[in-house]
């Protein structure tokens, strides 16, 4: 499971940091912010869907895999901590065309969010048909602490 990294003791508001944090077995995403949040706090975290940027599909490796907080199961994991009586969580979803890449720089720096080292994402990005505009698709999820 995914820990959010979290420097505060106590929050009206906690926006996790996005890829932050490496996966940790440890325990459900969003259980330490829920801790800290006071009463009637929010907590919003944003996760692309596994099909998001499917134009990207035939040069990502691995794209489509799940992960360990994608943007399909994003609302029931964080509803799952978010439980007690008075809580909520709510995705709001996207669908869209929303990022041209113009150029060979633009879209090598898309590339290496998927983890493309800085050679392989220039090298693949020189092949791209640019612009191309990329489909996102994903949520953000937000939820309170009863008050």
């Amino acid at each position: 499971m995914l820990v959010f990294p979290l420097t505060v003791i106590r929050a009206d508001r906690i926006e996790p940091a996005p890829h932050a944090t490496p996966p940790d077995p440890s325990g459900p995403p969003g259980a330490e912010a829920r801790r800290v949040l006071r009463p009637g706090g929010l907590f919003a975290a944003c996760a692309p869907n596994r099909d998001s940027d499917p134009e990207l599909a035939r040069v990502v490796p691995g794209w489509g895999a799940a992960s360990p907080f994608d943007g399909e199961d994003a609302e029931s994991i964080v509803a799952s901590v978010f439980a007690d009586p008075g809580d909520t969580a709510q995705a709001e979803r996207w669908d869209g065309l929303r990022l041209t890449l113009s150029s060979v720089p633009d879209a090598a720096a898309c590339l290496r969010v998927y983890g493309l080292s800085e050679a392989a994402a220039a090298d693949t990005a020189a092949t791209l048909d640019l612009p191309l505009t990329l489909t996102k698709r994903g949520c953000i999820v937000y939820a309170t602490k009863a008050a």
